[in-house]
């Protein structure tokens, strides 16, 4: 076989952190620079964080899925878009992980999708 030499230097460079969670059966993922907070409860559709409330939208609903009922696995992912913070309900939070740009893919076709999510993980 044939091995390229790959420089460790750019691959680490080339590493982007990323929160990884779950909707339904997609794993999709945000780069962890825009993740302020992962809260596990809120209550009436807010959260307080750092003593800010802050609007929860359910991210199933805003991608056209069907919404499901709470469970103890749910969170909320606190976003920084656009300067605003942001809530967004998920089903789950998996993990950090590492991804490289060439295991990015797009986004499966969800209505308002890519104003929203940046990218989701492929094998992360």
């Amino acid at each position: 076989m044939n091995y390229q030499r790959v420089d460790e230097t750019e691959v680490i460079g080339a590493i982007e952190q990323v929160l990884v969670f779950m909707l339904e059966d997609e794993e999709l993922c945000v780069p962890v620079e825009i993740v302020q907070d992962v809260v596990c409860l809120y209550e009436g559709g807010i959260v307080h964080v750092r003593g800010k409330t802050i609007p929860v939208e359910d991210l199933r609903i805003r991608l056209g899925m069907a919404p499901i009922e709470r469970s103890a696995r749910q969170r909320v992912l606190v976003l920084k878009l656009a300067g605003e913070l942001n809530g967004f309900l998920v089903d789950s939070v998996v993990d950090v992980q590492g991804v490289l740009p060439s295991n990015r893919v797009p986004l499966p076709q969800f209505p308002c999708a890519s104003s929203l999510l940046p990218a989701h993980a492929s094998d992360v």
